[in-house]
């Protein structure tokens, strides 16, 4: 059963316009349909067809969903929330895609993994991390990503190739917030104190960890 919203994204490619932009066109046709499957020469992204003509044609040519893969958990590096946006238009119907575990922005302290950015122009880190200005901040910058909808909070531990790291103190209170929504952490660690230093150990108790 086709949403409303998916629908009218079909009916969309009707218009030229459309079909430019979305680099996508409609087939209409047993025998139009049927030679472009056999053709291999263009890619099906959907397929629609009455019961009938289904069971008629139970041997068709793979489609590319046949042999796609079906969960991503994506960890940050997504920008303000593209992620999130990607996982809604999939779940959506707007385009096709696998299922979507998302952390939003990475929870880092000053500088993220951006080395040499001019100090008048730090700014532009923002738009890639979440940068965390103490326990309470750490606390909001949770709640942030959660409402917007993280599945999963990512944080860089350290930042290589930055010298700066985020504090025991306010790891712990970034997991220790999640929990409270049942949301993991995962934590980006490129060094040896990040992974092993035994204080900061207590931070990563339940999560997930990744280097």
């Amino acid at each position: 059963m086709l949403s409303k919203t998916h629908t009218k994204y079909i009916q969309s490619l009707q218009y030229k316009k459309f079909r430019d932009e979305l680099g996508l066109f409609i087939a209409e046709g047993p025998k139009v349909v049927m030679d472009l499957l056999n053709s291999r020469k263009f890619v099906c992204n959907e397929l629609f067809g009455l019961e009938e003509w289904i069971n008629e044609n139970g041997k068709l040519p793979a489609l590319p969903n046949d042999i796609s893969i079906t969960a991503v958990q994506d960890l940050g590096n997504s920008g303000q929330f593209a992620d999130i946006a990607l996982r809604k238009s999939i779940n959506e119907g707007l385009i096709n895609g696998p299922r979507m575990r998302c952390a939003g922005q990475g929870l880092s302290s000053e500088g993220g993994q951006m080395p040499d950015v001019i100090y008048k122009h730090r700014n532009i880190v923002n738009d890639e991390y979440r940068i965390i200005l103490g326990i309470t901040d750490a606390i909001q910058a949770v709640r942030e990503n959660i409402t917007q909808g993280a599945d999963v909070i990512k944080i860089y531990s350290n930042n290589t190739p930055n010298v700066t790291a985020l504090s025991v103190e306010e790891m712990q209170a970034i997991v220790k917030e999640a929990h409270r929504y049942g949301v993991r952490v995962t934590a980006h660690a490129t060094d040896n104190k990040a992974i092993w230093c035994k204080e900061y150990a207590p931070c990563f108790c339940r999560t997930q960890k990744r280097c």
